[in-house]
């Protein structure tokens, strides 16, 4: 499995429900407001290829490889998230 950081800032609440939906149909935690980790099969540009049919031009999205070698913090089940599935 590959693990990706799905980062997004989408302008109207129909697209970002859309996206919400798709990034949800894989294993994900959410680490903020427009922020998720996800577990795929799929590579960086594939889900990106996906993700963005959800979205216009005046959207951002950025999808880049996430790995355990990441520094920080953050609340107990997102990071115990992170330990069960980046070892």
């Amino acid at each position: 499995m590959n693990a990706h950081l799905v980062i997004y800032n989408v302008r109207d609440d129909s697209r970002r429900r859309n996206l919400l939906a798709h990034i949800k149909t894989v294993e994900n935690a959410q680490l903020s407001e427009s922020c998720y980790v996800i577990l795929t099969v799929q590579t960086r540009f594939d889900i990106f290829e996906a993700l963005s049919t959800h979205l216009l031009l005046e959207d951002d999205l950025v999808v880049s490889t996430f790995d355990r070698a990441t520094f920080g913090w953050h609340r107990a089940e997102v990071a115990d998230w992170i330990d069960r599935h980046m070892r």
